[in-house]
């Protein structure tokens, strides 16, 4: 098994419990007797990011977006569900402003190889494209907090159907929030589509350990309220062809 230091977060393997030394800094470590998925909620630490006073802005930051990209299973095992929800919205809330700046530069190309629009005739296409960018920017900078919110709503409520909601909305947050670190790179074409999928092996991770419940539900769970959706829309869409149809509007 796997121990991290509460100190310089260095994690080590180990094969005893109790207290013992890092082997990088030499602080003491608790190690409990249980890990992994039913670690005790009581046995978990504070993440590196909510001990950033003590690490500094910087360090606590690179730390814990280290290991929950390259170390994901022992990260989220880690993570208490009824931690802070501040620092879990300002660690999403930086993982989508850096995405949005590393975006930019993708984005701007983007635009600048369309057309202006007919209603911007008096912008040129650098311009229009330097002002798109700028709101995209600006807009998920802002609008972040209303996103992680809803995000989280969507999945606790397939927590909920399934019963798997044991820690509450908290936890849900929580991990929704500590798996949106590869969103840094969501703004990068032929990438993004990569760092989608990661994404959502994060947010299984993260959820089925805030949640103390097994992969696969909190899999169904995270998609549950987007399949409804769907499917709400495809027999939406359904009846709108029929209705069409048996008025004389055929679609040719």
């Amino acid at each position: 098994m796997n121990a991290r230091c509460p100190h310089c977060s260095h994690v080590f393997p180990t094969t005893i419990t109790g207290e013992q030394r890092c082997p990088a800094c030499g602080g003491t470590v608790h190690v409990p007797a249980a890990v992994g998925l039913g670690t005790p909620v009581d046995a978990r630490r504070s993440t590196p990011w909510e001990r950033r006073k003590e690490l500094g802005f910087v360090r606590a930051f690179w730390t814990q977006w280290k290991e929950t990209v390259l170390r994901p299973t022992d990260f989220y095992n880690s993570v208490r569900p009824d931690g802070p929800w501040e620092d879990a919205l300002l660690f999403g809330w930086l993982n989508w402003g850096i995405g949005a700046l590393v975006g930019l530069p993708f984005a701007w190309m983007l635009f600048s190889s369309l057309p202006p629009a007919p209603t911007l005739t008096n912008l040129s296409p650098a311009g229009s494209s330097s002002q798109y960018s700028s709101f995209g920017f600006l807009g998920a900078a802002v609008l972040y907090p209303v996103h992680s919110v809803m995000v989280a709503a969507a999945v606790h409520l397939g927590c909920l159907a399934l019963g798997c909601a044991k820690n509450g909305f908290l936890a849900t947050f929580r991990a929704t929030s500590y798996s949106t670190s590869m969103v840094v790179f969501s703004g990068i074409p032929c990438v993004n589509a990569i760092t989608l999928f990661y994404m959502i092996f994060q947010q299984v991770k993260a959820l089925a350990s805030l949640q103390e419940t097994t992969w696969p539900r909190a899999l169904v769970a995270m998609l549950l309220l987007s399949v409804v959706v769907c499917c709400c829309i495809g027999v939406a869409v359904a009846g709108v062809v029929l209705s069409m149809n048996k008025a004389g509007f055929g679609l040719h």
